[in-house]
Formats: structure tokens, C-alpha cells, sequence
């Protein structure tokens, strides 16, 4: 029922199976595309994600060291942990060049220069805890001011993709402003 109406794919069919044969505690791990997180008609989809999601990593396949041609080398996938559903809140981490960006940034100390897309001259790979945006229900309410999409509930906006933290408060200035 969640994929009535969108352009149905492997990926989402084995997402709401995973979903539906989950056990009450159960977590679920998936790498797929996150395409579901901006079209038009996934806003259901894109909810019931959202009060699954646990972790979200959005990764892009520089130079292909993810997936062979043909998959592009500007490719985004991202790696999911679902769990039980629930209120939404869920750790994303976007523009992420090595899976270590993932697994280490929780544990970093938060020192040193920010994160970003490129490091000197090279993909930015480094593990930092300024690359872990927190996203719950006020997060997606900011970001929905933003994309102008507050016809539709708050639960189904569209994610964004900020690279670290830093960016929150311009995020905010321009969510803010009157059009």
C-alpha cells in the first residue's frame, strides 16, 4: 500500500517486506538508493521510512570505489538501519566518501576543521561528529520551510542533505526568511 501510486522497484517492494517481517525489537540493515526521499509521490513512503529510520548514510560513489560502471560515478546510495516504528529521529550523515565517515564519526571528539565535501585536494573521507545531523520532527519542519513543500504533513517532508552541522544555521536564516 505504501507504493501505490509511485514508480515501484525492487528496492521499495524489499524495503516494506523487510519492514513487515521485522520482529517487534528487530533491526534491519539495507543498502539501496534514496530516491524515496525526494520524488513527488513518496511522501508515504518517505514517512513510514522517517519512523523507521535509526541511521541514515548517504554515500557517493567517487571515482567508483562503491559499485563498478555502470553505476555513475556521481551515484548516491545510502546504508539504512531500521527499527521498530516510532516517533521520528534518526542520526544522517550525507556526502559521505568512506564507509570509516560512517562507523567513526560518533566517536570523534568534534576538534579540528569542519567537515565538507572535498578536504584539500581530495574527497573529504574523514570522520568527524559534526558530520552527524540529528533529524526528528522539528528538523524536517525547518527543512520543509525551506523546500516551500508545507502543503503536505511535516512527517512526509523531503530530506535534505547538509554535510555537517555548520550549515544548520543557515538552513535556518534561509527557512526562515519571508518569500
Amino acid at each position: 500500500p505504501l507504493l501505490t501510486g509511485t514508480q515501484p522497484d525492487l528496492y521499495r517492494a524489499f524495503m516494506c517486506q523487510t519492514w513487515a517481517h521485522a520482529g517487534r525489537a528487530g533491526t534491519v540493515g539495507l543498502v539501496h538508493p534514496d530516491s524515496h526521499f525526494s520524488g513527488d509521490k513518496e511522501a508515504r513512503l518517505r514517512e513510514a521510512a522517517y519512523k523507521r529510520l535509526r541511521v541514515h548514510g548517504d554515500f557517493v560513489n567517487a571515482g567508483n570505489r562503491f559499485f563498478p560502471p555502470p553505476v555513475g560515478r556521481s551515484s548516491h546510495f545510502g546504508v539504512h538501519i531500521y527499527g521498530p516504528q516510532g516517533e521520528i529521529g534518526f542520526d544522517h550523515l550525507s556526502w559521505l566518501f568512506s564507509v570509516d565517515a560512517l562507523r567513526l564519526s560518533a566517536q570523534h571528539d568534534g576538534s579540528g576543521p569542519d567537515p565538507g565535501v572535498r578536504y584539500g585536494d581530495t574527497w573529504d573521507e574523514r570522520p568527524h561528529k559534526k558530520r552527524i545531523i540529528r533529524v526528528d520532527r522539528a528538523m524536517l519542519e525547518q527543512w520543509q520551510r525551506l523546500t516551500g513543500d508545507e502543503g503536505q504533513p511535516v512527517e512526509q517532508g523531503r530530506l535534505l542533505s547538509p554535510v555537517s552541522v555548520a550549515e544548520g544555521k543557515a538552513i535556518k536564516a534561509l527557512a526562515d526568511y519571508p518569500l
